[in-house]
C-alpha cells in the first residue's frame, strides 16, 4: 500500500509528490530517526531506496549535493541528494538488505575478531569522510548498515558537518544525546574529529556484547526522575538531558564489566582510549583506530557464538563453554561429539576463557 504523504510536514509534500513519479513509497520509518525516512522501490531502475528527509538549515549541515559525490566501499551510496527548501533537505540512498547494527545486535552476539572485523569496515567509511574534509556526527549502531553482499557501511548523513583546518566544526545543531562526547556539551559548540573517534569506540564496545541503556530512565538517579516528573513538559525533558550531559561528561557512560568474558584487555583498553573524556587523549584520526584494531587483531582469539555457547576453533581443534549450575564447563569436539574436560569447571568466566585460550594455544 502507497504511504500516506499526508502524514509529513506540508512543505516538503511537494517533493515527494515529485518524487512518487519514479519511487512507489510505501513504509516509513522511525526508529532514530533525525527526521522522516521512507522506504519505497524505484520503478525504473527497479530496485529498493531510502529516501531521509531532515534539518539542514540552510548551510548548518554539508551541502546535499556533496553527498552524492561521496564514493567508497564503506560508505552508503547517495544515489541523489537536494534542498526542498531553506530548512530541509532530502537525500536517497540504496536499501541495505542486512539491516543496520541496531537490528544485528538485537538478534545475535558478535565474537571479537567478528566485532574487529566490522569496526575496522565502518572506521575505513569514517576515515575517508574525514578525508574529504567531514565530520559525521552521529555515528551509532542504528546509523550503520549490512549491504545485500555482507559490506558494512557508514550512512545516514543527517548531522554531516564540514569541518575546517584545525579539524573541527563550529556548530550548534545536536544529536543522539548518549553517544555525544564528552566535549560537545562545552559551550564552545565545538565537535572534533575525535569526536568521532569517541563514537566508534562507543560502537566497538557495543558490537562487542557491552550494554548501553537507550532508556532515558536508565542514566537518572531516583531524585533525578523524581525532579523530572515536577518539572514536567519540555522543562522537565531538558533537565533530564542535562543530567545525561553530567554523565557523559564524567566519563561514567562505559560499563566495561558487561562486556563478555571473551574481550581481551586490549580491546577493552582501546575502548577506554577512544572514549577518553580529554578529546586530546584519543586517538588523533581514524586511520590511528584502524592501526590500532589492526594490530590486536592479530593477538585476539577468535572466539564465536554458535547455538548460543562461545566456541573457540583453533587448528582443527574446538571448544567451548557450557553453562552449569552458575557455572561454565569446558568441554572439547572429539569424533562423538562434545566431551566435558574433567577439572575444567569455573565459577569465574574470565578463568574459563584463559583456560580454553592456553589450551588451544
Amino acid at each position: 500500500m502507497p504511504f500516506d504523504i499526508s502524514l509529513l510536514p506540508e512543505n516538503v509534500r511537494p517533493t515527494v509528490q515529485r518524487l512518487q513519479k519514479t519511487i512507489t513509497f510505501s513504509d516509513n520509518i522511525t526508529k532514530g530517526a533525525n527526521g522522516y525516512v521512507l522506504i519505497g522501490h524505484n520503478n525504473l531502475l527497479d530496485r529498493p531506496q531510502v529516501m531521509k528527509i531532515y534539518y539542514w538549515g540552510g548551510g548548518a549541515h554539508i551541502e546535499p549535493t556533496l553527498l552524492a559525490k561521496l564514493e567508497f566501499p564503506n560508505i552508503l551510496k547517495v544515489d541523489s541528494a537536494e534542498p526542498i527548501d531553506e530548512d530541509d533537505a532530502y537525500f536517497i540512498t540504496r536499501f541495505c538488505g542486512g539491516g543496520d547494527l541496531d537490528d544485528q545486535l538485537a538478534e545475535k552476539a558478535f565474537g571479537p575478531r567478528e566485532g574487529i572485523d566490522i569496526l575496522l569496515q565502518i572506521a575505513s567509511g569514517v576515515s575517508y569522510l574525514h578525508g574529504q574534509g567531514y565530520l559525521h556526527r552521529d555515528l551509532k549502531p542504528s546509523n550503520v548498515f549490512c549491504t545485500d553482499g555482507g559490506v558494512w557501511v557508514v550512512g545516514d548523513f543527517g548531522s554531516v558537518v564540514t569541518m575546517n583546518e584545525e579539524g573541527f566544526a563550529s556548530t550548534q545543531s545536536k544529536h543522539s544525546i548518549i553517544y555525544r562526547p564528552p566535549e560537545d556539551f562545552e559551550e564552545a559548540a565545538r565537535f572534533y574529529r575525535q569526536g568521532d573517534i569517541y563514537q566508534l569506540g562507543l560502537l566497538l564496545y557495543q558490537t562487542l556484547g557491552g550494554r548501553l541503556d537507550y532508556e532515558q530512565d536508565s542514566w537518572l538517579s531516583h531524585a533525578q526522575m523524581k525532579q523530572r516528573e515536577t518539572l514536567g513538559g519540555i522543562e522537565g525533558h531538558v533537565y533530564a538531558q542535562s543530567c545525561i550531559g553530567s554523565v557523559i561528561r564524567k566519563g561514567k557512560v562505559l560499563k566495561l564489566d558487561t562486556l563478555p568474558a571473551t574481550v581481551p584487555k586490549h580491546l577493552r583498553q582501546l575502548i577506554r582510549q577512544a572514549c577518553r573524556v580529554d578529546y586530546k587523549r584519543r586517538p588523533e584520526a581514524a586511520s590511528d583506530f584502524i592501526t590500532k584494531l589492526n594490530n590486536l587483531r592479530r593477538k585476539t582469539f577468535d572466539w564465536k557464538v554458535v547455538d548460543g555457547l562461545y566456541q573457540l576453533d583453533v587448528k582443527g581443534r574446538s571448544f567451548r563453554l557450557t553453562p552449569v549450575d552458575g557455572d561454565l564447563q569446558v568441554e572439547k569436539r572429539v569424533a562423538g561429539g562434545w566431551k566435558k574436560q574433567h577439572g575444567l569447571r569455573f565459577s569465574d568466566p574470565l578463568l574459563a576463557v584463559g583456560e580454553v585460550e592456553d589450551l588451544a594455544s
